[in-house]
């Protein structure tokens, strides 16, 4: 569970991170805005696996 955590706030703020430091329009961005959203994705799956594992416990 500890690790599901972790992982979840560190995607989160590597999102945040990136966001702010990258200009939107660069093929860069558009990038690196994809890879945002695959991290996105994974938090969403890693926290409806916590609140299963929760529902189970």
């Amino acid at each position: 569970m500890k690790n599901l955590d972790h992982t979840r706030m560190t995607s989160r703020r590597l999102s945040y991170i990136l966001q702010q430091q990258v200009h939107l329009y660069t093929p860069e961005a558009n990038k690196l805005r994809d890879e945002i959203d695959l991290y996105v994705e994974a938090e969403r799956q890693i926290e409806g696996e916590m609140a299963r594992r929760k529902i189970r416990a």
